[in-house]
């Protein structure tokens, strides 16, 4: 273990709206503000001594630690001192006693109040270089709430006030926005359940400033004493149904599990904040194609103006989009976990993942039992990010050597409503457009030269001198990314592998990359077609040896590349040295095991 602490100064308490902290750190670690615990990496023992080694000697891979992982500490802004009163102390902690290196490398960021409405045109009257904008005309103030967007037991009496001594402050409680026939503030309003309010500044002969919506989700008596020990999602609707197209308005609180190892409906949430969800899934969605009954869904933490904005929740890389996988076909609900870990276990990016229990408020009432969904996998979504797929972002104006050669994220799987995707001119590969989308983002010369370089990727591989390492199919892939992609496949024995939810993505400059994996619940013997039954045999020989009309696409790049010596030995090679550590058996299986505990 080793302890350390940090002193910094704070010009001013009061006006820090967001606290975050980064770390890279290796294999785990507890923090405190001013005495207090604020946060804790997975797999931190619950009561941390001198000598204290992760729980179950849990190693940190060292692709990971060297990533900043971020932790939201809003919720405890109280703890800061204006001044330089202010102490970040960290217990670092290895996985074992003999491990031979240690990292801690924290960052704290604060987030300030702005005193200016970012989306209302300003004139300024005097410069101000190097300091604050101020002052402006128009200038509106925004109103303030006694009480923050949350989850509530107790009534209360909700304060609104403003800085402006010439506006006048106008609130509506029934979702509506306000407007000059809305009610005027002139007394506290008594919350008694759930309730939206939406408030407005009306300065005269200027207009109205931006509105500011709280949502208060009252819980009711029935679900006051609910704990686990996984995390709490809740969601709240506002009396809207989930689509499948479009995002619905929500609030979400998310409680992480304390230091005892539990999390109470009734704890500070880490994390509450405006919101959108939809239904998605081509199976699992309301109407798919396997009718589940327990729907999966698309989240999107947002700000005050439904436009994306990034969060750190449950410990994960700051982001805005997310996913709540209810896995109705895996009834160990354990799957998809497990392959991502397993992923992430050889160096290849896996979506971050946690089990929570969730509760859906969609009749705008009361949050109570009978909104509970039971248990669902909070991960994130794939996405260029430098903490997901860390490829390059490609602009709209990249329409030329090299910057139109990349980042592109693409999948071989159903296209989308609207989409076309685009085919492979040799083995008829359907490709979909992922990022750079092909509706709205992606231009025609992006389009035409991903393809050329996915058709000269193919010509390569069929040519007489595919097997060049040089000017071969290894001059358009990454060879190693398709060993692994195929070794995870066969692992699992996924009966959707090679042929739908297969991503791959090229950066700018780079080579064709497998990766990420994604949807595995047909996978470790939950299927009883294309032998995902039987634990015994390949996976790859239940497929058709030839193009089929219903998949003419299967596996036939990997059938090509085995006839590589070098391919093949390179994968045994793989597969042995994965068998023989991060993949042997009674690894696996403990990993099972401690799975279905938690």
């Amino acid at each position: 273990s080793f302890y350390s602490r940090f002193y910094f100064t704070v010009e001013d308490a009061a006006a820090v709206r967001a606290l975050t902290l980064r770390v890279k750190y290796d294999d785990g670690f507890v923090a405190y503000i001013n005495g207090v615990e604020v946060a804790r990496s997975a797999y931190a023992p619950a009561v941390p001594l001198w000598n204290s080694v992760t729980t179950g000697g849990y190693y940190h891979p060292d692709a990971e630690a060297v990533v900043f992982e971020d932790f939201d500490l809003t919720p405890f802004i109280h703890l800061l001192n204006t001044g330089s009163a202010n102490v970040l102390a960290i217990h670092t902690m290895n996985n074992d006693g003999t491990s031979s290196d240690l990292l801690l490398l924290p960052e704290l960021v604060a987030t300030l109040r702005s005193t200016t409405q970012q989306h209302i045109p300003m004139y300024f009257a005097e410069p101000t270089p190097g300091t604050k904008n101020q002052g402006g005309t128009p200038f509106i103030q925004s109103p303030d709430f006694s009480h923050p967007t949350g989850l509530f037991t107790e009534n209360f009496t909700l304060a609104l006030t403003t800085e402006s001594s010439t506006g006048t402050l106008r609130y509506t409680t029934n979702g509506a926005e306000p407007s000059e026939s809305s009610a005027v503030y002139s007394s506290p309003i008594p919350i008694t359940s759930s309730t939206t309010v939406k408030a407005a500044v009306y300065e005269p002969g200027i207009g109205r400033g931006t509105t500011l919506t709280q949502r208060y989700m009252k819980l009711d008596s029935d679900v006051q004493a609910f704990t686990s020990n996984l995390p709490i999602v809740v969601v709240d609707t506002l009396g809207s149904t989930i689509g499948t197209s479009s995002l619905c308005l929500s609030f979400s609180a998310f409680l992480d599990t304390a230091a005892d190892g539990r999390a109470a409906i009734i704890q500070a949430p880490d994390h509450t904040g405006r919101s959108g969800i939809r239904a998605r899934g081509f199976s699992s969605a309301p109407g798919g194609f396997g009718g589940f009954l327990k729907f999966q869904y698309a989240l999107e933490t947002w700000d005050e103006n439904n436009e994306d904005k990034k969060y750190s929740l449950l410990g994960f890389p700051e982001e805005s989009d997310w996913i709540l996988q209810g896995p109705y076909s895996d009834k160990t609900l354990m799957r998809n976990y497990l392959i991502y870990n397993w992923s992430n276990d050889i160096g290849r990016y896996g979506v971050r993942t946690r089990f929570v229990e969730m509760f859906l408020n969609s009749d705008g009432d009361n949050v109570s039992y009978e909104d509970y969904l039971g248990v669902y996998v909070f991960m994130e979504k794939i996405k260029r990010d430098p903490y997901r797929v860390d490829i390059t972002k490609l602009e709209p104006t990249d329409n030329a050597e090299p910057e139109i050669s990349g980042g592109y994220m693409y999948k071989i799987d159903r296209p989308g409503l609207g989409e076309t995707g685009f085919t492979t001119a040799h083995d008829g590969v359907l490709l979909v457009y992922v990022d750079p989308q092909e509706i709205g983002e992606i231009t025609s010369a992006q389009k035409a030269w991903l393809k050329n370089y996915m058709d000269n990727f193919e010509a390569a591989l069929y040519g007489s001198n595919f097997t060049d390492p040089v000017n071969g199919y290894a001059k358009y892939v990454d060879v190693d990314s398709f060993i692994d992609a195929y070794i995870m496949v066969e692992l699992a024995k996924n009966v959707d592998g090679f042929i739908y939810s297969t991503f791959m993505y090229k950066d700018r400059g780079g080579k064709l990359t497998m990766g990420p994996v994604w949807d595995y619940n047909l996978s470790l013997g939950n299927a009883n077609y294309r032998g995902g039954w039987d634990p015994q045999g390949w996976f790859h020989d239940y497929l058709p040896p030839i193009q089929s009309s219903d998949h003419p696409w299967d596996y036939q790049w990997w059938r090509r590349m085995f006839q590589d010596p070098e391919f093949t030995l390179r994968m045994w090679d793989r597969w042995f040295m994965f068998r023989s550590d991060r993949f042997a058996t009674n690894r696996l299986l403990q990993n099972i095991d401690s799975t279905a505990v938690l």
